[in-house]
């Protein structure tokens, strides 16, 4: 499982909406995962019911179409059925950078001459 969700947008391509992940049950018995928090008015969360021993399974993060264009950084927890019941908190981040406008000649030296 990742550290951090980071569904951060670069440049002006298509927008960034999904973010698809795996979890791996090092374990030798199957757990059941559970989402105990996380912030629903921005994300949704898909995740497997249970993960098997030694398997891994995808989840996935989708932002929701209000904060396409909006920064952000929260976190969610998940819990895992083992004994102890395991909690893991996960920061979950978005940025938005595109690209800056061309530079003007005046700022490009190759452009100017002196006489």
């Amino acid at each position: 499982m990742p550290y951090k969700f980071d569904i951060s947008q670069w440049g002006a391509d298509k927008p960034r909406t999904r973010l698809t992940f795996e979890m791996t049950n090092v374990s030798e018995n199957e757990v059941t995962v559970s989402l105990i928090d996380y912030p629903s008015q921005i994300i949704d969360v898909k995740l497997p019911e249970r993960i098997g021993a030694g398997k891994t399974e995808k989840g996935e993060l989708d932002l929701k179409d209000e904060f396409i264009d909006k920064e952000f950084e929260k976190s969610l927890t998940l819990e895992f059925g083992d004994p102890q019941k395991s909690r893991f908190t996960i920061p979950v981040k978005r940025v938005i950078r595109t690209p800056s406008e061309p530079a003007s000649n005046a700022t490009n030296p190759s452009s100017t001459s002196k006489h």
